[in-house]
């Protein structure tokens, strides 16, 4: 979509041809949502009345709304922005961790603390308590966020920064920029979650505009909540059972979210 929205300008033919592609596979895309839509409605009509309190979000939605389209629209815009996060920020998340094994190191001690047993079950209540695991993810997202910047429209005439911008002004706020600043994030090319954590003695004190990896207000990603547990999830799981090393940089591919670029070959030592 990008490359059909933005300039450089595209012959008609080819641009055609990468419109007629993102149609086909949106109608996919459609097609796969409405049969799980139709499995979903079939399960409930099977549900007795007690059973309703382990319904799915996708079953809730349905009970709560009678045009199926409203559920249908919302679990495809979760999963559209919930899949590509999550695998992106779980991957860069695990490659600042091979790179930096006494970061690695001390998220293994919190995980063994918390989940005593390798195949213990990991939920929303002893994931709250992983502290250092929460701020290796913030680090990772202030390093290589996922959305790199923000777009915002004036909605009025307005000053910036001594600047007057008129209404209608499309803006970028290019937060990666802004959390790479030495004035912001001192040493900011290093990993050091303990920037994250409010007992710790490197606790960041740079605007909390900078740093907006998911958006900010109303236009917040939809999928972050999604992003963030599934990705918390998986980093845990595989730190508590695996140390893993990996020598290669990091590169990064940006079309609407920036992407890992490169394979990442880690080496996976089971942990006793």
């Amino acid at each position: 979509m990008l490359v059909i929205d933005m300039p450089p300008p595209l012959p008609p033919a080819e641009k055609e041809a990468l419109w007629n592609q993102m149609v086909d596979a949106l109608d996919y895309f459609n097609e796969v949502g409405m049969k799980y839509i139709k499995q979903a409605q079939d399960r409930l009509m099977k549900r007795s009345p007690d059973a309703q309190k382990d319904m799915s979000v996708l079953e809730t939605l349905l009970v709560r709304n009678e045009d199926p389209m409203i559920p249908f629209v919302m679990a495809l815009v979760m999963l559209l922005a919930g899949i590509d996060t999550t695998a992106n920020l779980t991957a860069k998340a695990a490659h600042f961790l091979s790179r930096n094994q006494d970061k690695q190191g001390i998220l293994y001690e919190e995980l063994k603390r918390i989940l005593p047993r390798k195949d213990q079950e990991i939920t929303a209540n002893n994931l709250e308590d992983m502290k250092y695991l929460k701020a290796c993810l913030k680090e990772t997202a202030r390093i290589s966020p996922v959305f790199p910047a923000n777009f915002r429209q004036t909605p009025t005439d307005m000053v910036i920064g001594n600047y007057q911008i008129p209404k209608g002004i499309n803006l970028i706020l290019d937060h990666k920029v802004l959390c790479h600043l030495e004035e912001n994030f001192p040493e900011p090319q290093k990993f050091i979650p303990e920037r994250w954590l409010k007992d710790g003695d490197q606790l960041q004190n740079a605007h909390p505009f900078v740093y907006l990896p998911f958006g900010f207000g109303p236009r917040t990603c939809i999928g972050r909540r999604f992003a963030e547990l599934e990705s918390a999830a998986l980093i845990a799981n595989i730190f508590r059972n695996f140390r893993l090393e990996h020598d290669e940089d990091l590169k990064e591919v940006v079309n609407v979210m920036s992407a890992v670029g490169n394979k990442l070959n880690f080496r996976l030592e089971d942990r006793s």
